[in-house]
């Protein structure tokens, strides 16, 4: 995703301070189960703050919805910050006899 963890010389004003540390949950096989949005806001010349207003979770939202419109009714992302994509399931063959 990119160095979120700046410091001094980077504008942190308005959405630049927002700040997510994204946990990504698989099963064994690397298939997304679920995912978390952890917020923070960067604070020029001190360190991470978790942000109590999720703002980064609101901007990941709309931007989503933006840039992949074909993901607004498969992904959810809860106001927590918890994703996941419960309509989504693997599809398995069902065996199928050719013989009576």
């Amino acid at each position: 995703m990119g160095n979120f963890a700046t410091y001094s010389r980077f504008n942190l004003t308005g959405p630049n301070a927002l700040t997510p540390i994204i946990k990504v949950y698989t099963n064994r096989k690397g298939e997304f189960i679920k995912g978390e949005i952890i917020p923070f806001k960067q604070i020029k010349n001190v360190a991470l703050s978790y942000d109590h207003s999720n703002g980064v979770i609101h901007k990941i939202k709309d931007l989503t919805k933006l840039d992949f419109p074909e993901l607004n009714h498969r992904l959810v992302i809860e106001p927590d910050g918890k994703f996941s994509m419960p309509l989504e399931r693997k599809m398995t063959p069902k065996k199928i006899s050719l013989h009576k």
